[in-house]
């Protein structure tokens, strides 16, 4: 009978015992889904901002590029002018050479 008794406690401290290292699982366990949470948040916050800062890359490509084009055309019209300056100068040159 004392066997049976001593079994009984052993088994009812085995079961307390059990049910506490689940009560520290549970509680680990939801500590672990809150910091996945959150970090889940933050890596879709960074992701948003990583499509934001490439949409805004891609804005100012665009821009540059933009810029560049009237940079090509202001060049290639000051070409002109400067060409045209020099055969005016060569006109003058050659009427003042008349004149005389």
């Amino acid at each position: 009978m004392t066997s049976v008794i001593l079994g009984i406690i052993l088994l009812y401290i085995a079961v307390i015992f059990l049910v506490w290292q689940l009560g520290l699982l549970s509680k680990d366990y939801k500590a672990s889904v809150q910091v996945m949470n959150e970090q889940d948040s933050r890596i879709i916050a960074q992701e948003e901002h990583l499509k934001r800062t490439l949409e805004i890359m891609q804005d100012l490509a665009k821009k540059m590029h933009m810029q560049q084009e009237v940079l090509d055309r202001t060049t290639a019209k000051l070409g002109q002018i400067e060409l045209q300056n020099v055969e005016l100068i060569q006109i003058l040159q050659n009427k003042s050479s008349n004149l005389r």
